[in-house]
């Protein structure tokens, strides 16, 4: 199938790209760039090059060597780079384009190799829930566990299995992992050690078990539960290290470590949540199951950790999430870190430090030079989920539609529209984007057009006859449940949509496959959906409402519940229709 490339590039955009690539150059240096460069995978050097997801991947799989170490000029510098030939590739593209001129991919490919190394070499990969150990720090990555020396470098992985292994927790020894594992398609408690080997099972319930800390003398694991709820809450329990008869502590609901139990962590949904499910910490005695809580106003107080005298969390409080002290003698709070960048998601104590989880990223406090580097981790692994695969799409078929003559059916499968033959013939993928994930394909009553939508808030028309893509309009906003509600006319002539204006409200927009012109047929007093064609093309009927308010934001909590009216309208096309 033949497409072809709907914006040609032009010489002033060969000179900008140029200077890109110039600066890189002078930035890198030419023998820098072309030995970073062999680092990435061959699949990445040679295809694909004109789009995203080669960026995505490589950053994923951090094929770059641990020598490679950017200075923090380079970051800064590389950093804008990347941002400039982002935005040239995007004004450019197309899902449905061939690669440009051989001149113009060479030099995009080039640029994209060295923007690519930059950002691989300069960012971290997204470990999470880390535990720390007198020598090591085990985190949850891709699905698995990996551990790395508290000084950063190259992480090992502990665990392959097929499902999720997350939330480790290291024993006093620091010899084994407790965590939790979707094996047997269920989540369990298991341990392995932490030089590698079978992960035993430990928990054999039903419900999520989920560890969170070890029992001083190591004989023990502590986990959570909702086994004994009566709702959506979790209990504490107790459970041998090498398995046995789980028990019930006598508290209420518990959500973190000994010592401490929370109610559900709302601000991970919404930041700066202050609403009636904010996160409060307690201080349990295990004696008489008397609490006391830990002072506040009303904050997302989270992942206590009791060192010495004090408990160590972190807390919202005074902005961005950041770590708190709470003297357990004098009642005092005082903040450790005061934290200007992004939320730190997690912490986890140690021999001498805490480890901390902030997007993108570890870092390692330590309890007496009160320092705190981050960690740089480097993984090079097989990542299988990655490698060029053939995966059946099957089970995954959406939006299925019947071509006019019943010979072929239209459907998105994998965010690729592929038309698939009644009997005989193979099937054809018509988009073949692999850096936009299309969706909802409507054939026009001919058979000649697909108009197809994007996640890109793009909608398009495919030339079946040559392949050719024609984007039809772009919307304003995003929206979970955006669409277009684009319906052909009975004569294949017409593209009926509707989209998004400044004011949030729809209007109905009509696309002419003749001549390539849009014309917009509503208004913007009312929100408009839903069109649909009479027989003859002659009228055109749609749904408005004119007391929509404020529901357009769909994530604003203050308009649910309510339910907007619509009428049905009829619109006459033709002066010469009565």
């Amino acid at each position: 199938m033949t497409v072809q490339q709907k914006r040609p590039v032009n010489q002033s955009d060969l000179r900008n790209l140029n200077q890109i690539a110039a600066d890189a150059e002078t930035t890198l240096g030419t023998r820098r760039l072309v030995g970073l460069a062999n680092h990435l995978p061959q699949r990445l050097r040679l295809r694909r090059c004109q789009h995203a997801p080669p960026l995505q991947e490589a950053l994923l799989r951090r094929k770059i060597g641990e020598e490679v170490v950017h200075k923090p000029g380079e970051i800064g510098l590389l950093h804008q780079l990347s941002l400039q030939l982002f935005a040239h590739i995007n004004r450019h593209r197309s899902p449905y384009t061939t690669p440009p001129t051989r001149s113009f991919h060479n030099l995009t490919t080039r640029l994209l190799l060295a923007l690519t190394v930059a950002a691989v070499a300069s960012a971290q990969i997204l470990p999470q829930r880390p535990a720390l150990g007198a020598s090591e720090i085990v985190f949850s990555w891709a699905g698995d566990l990996w551990r790395v020396p508290r000084s950063g470098g190259a992480a090992i992985r502990l665990t392959t299995g097929p499902g999720l292994e997350t939330v480790p927790v290291l024993s006093p020894d620091g010899k084994t992992v407790a965590f939790c594992g979707e094996y047997d398609v269920n989540f369990d408690v298991y341990t392995i050690p932490l030089a590698g080997g079978i992960p035993q099972r430990i928990t054999y319930h039903p419900d999520i078990d989920e560890p969170t800390a070890w029992t001083p003398d190591g004989q023990q694991i502590l986990f959570r539960s909702g086994r004994a709820s009566y709702s959506r809450f979790k209990k504490l329990f107790t459970i041998p290290a090498t398995g046995g008869p789980a028990r019930e502590l006598p508290l209420g609901m518990a959500f973190m470590p000994i010592g401490f139990f929370r109610a559900p962590h709302s601000s991970d949904a919404w930041k700066h949540y202050r609403g009636g499910r904010t996160n409060k910490i307690w201080i349990a005695d295990l004696k008489d199951s008397a609490v006391t809580p830990v002072p506040r106003a009303n904050s997302n107080d989270s992942d206590p950790m009791w060192i010495g005298n004090e408990i160590y969390f972190l807390s919202d409080r005074d902005g961005a999430v950041s770590r708190y002290a709470h003297e357990v003698g004098s009642k005092t709070t005082r903040r450790v870190i005061e934290n200007k960048g992004l939320d730190y998601k997690s912490a986890t104590a140690g021999p001498g430090a805490i480890v901390l989880e902030r997007f993108g990223g570890l870092e390692l406090w330590d309890l007496k030079t009160k320092r705190l580097p981050p960690i740089n981790i480097t993984v090079t692994a097989d990542l299988l989920e990655l490698r060029p695969r053939l995966e059946e799409v099957g089970p995954q078929i959406r939006s299925l539609a019947i071509s006019p003559t019943g010979q072929r059916a239209v459907a998105e499968a994998r965010g690729e529209i592929l038309t698939i033959p009644a009997a005989k013939g193979d099937p054809r993928n018509l988009s073949n984007s692999p850096a936009a994930h299309d969706r909802s394909p409507a054939w026009s009553p001919d058979g000649k057009w697909i108009a197809v939508e994007d996640n890109r808030l793009n909608l398009w028309v495919v030339d079946i006859a040559n392949g050719q893509a024609t984007k039809v309009a772009t919307d304003t906003y995003y929206d979970p449940a955006r669409t277009f509600d684009a319906v052909w006319s009975p004569d294949s002539q017409y593209l009926a949509y509707t989209k998004d204006l400044a004011s949030h409200l729809h209007a109905l927009f009509v696309y002419s496959t003749r001549n390539q012109q849009t014309n917009q047929l509503s208004d913007a007093l009312s929100d408009v959906r839903f069109p649909a064609w009479d027989k003859d093309a002659r009228h055109l009927y749609f749904t408005a409402s004119t007391n929509i308010g404020a529901t357009p934001g769909f994530i604003d909590m203050s308009i649910r519940g309510y339910s907007p009216k619509r009428s049905a309208y009829v619109m006459v096309l033709r002066s010469d229709t009565p």
